[in-house]
């Protein structure tokens, strides 16, 4: 094998930054596939519009302004919500919650975790492992939903 190992690790850096940008941008992208649906298939008014660079959203749901991060995994590991999230909902004094959209080939299942649920419960984490989302729905902090009628639902409590 040629090379010297700096030239091998930063090779590997290089790959492993170029994924987590990938993972980023598709976060990014559900995010504002969830929003423009969510608007779509139940009339929602979006205030404050996800963009390329933002995987949250604001929206007027039933006359309450809420404030959204839908994170999606593959995998069953969530990262927690970004800086940018946390100053919207500090910045526009709205209710807000996390959702945690798990994509598998045969459905995805969405939790909605209200933003006080998740500070007791997942408040401490950087990531949120799926046994952790089990564990917080069968104590009735997450809340799973299939549809946006039933996410709705659940965000007008």
């Amino acid at each position: 094998m040629n090379g010297d190992l700096k030239t091998i690790l930063s090779a590997i850096a290089r790959e492993k930054a170029s994924e987590r940008a990938a993972k980023r941008l598709k976060s990014h992208e559900y995010a504002n596939h969830f929003a423009e649906a969510l608007q779509k298939m139940s009339g929602i008014h979006i205030l404050e519009e996800c963009n390329s660079a933002k995987n949250y959203f604001c929206a007027d749901v039933g006359g309450i302004q809420v404030a959204i991060s839908p994170l999606a995994s593959h995998e069953g590991l969530w990262e927690k919500p970004s800086d940018g999230f946390v100053d919207m909902c500090k910045r526009r004094g709205c209710k807000w919650g996390i959702v945690l959209l798990e994509l598998r080939k045969s459905q995805v299942d969405g939790f909605w975790i209200p933003g006080g649920d998740w500070q007791s419960f997942f408040g401490h984490y950087t990531k949120i492992h799926s046994d952790n989302v089990e564990r917080a729905e069968r104590k009735g902090m997450a809340h799973r939903f299939r549809n946006f009628d039933k996410f709705l639902e659940l965000v007008s409590r």
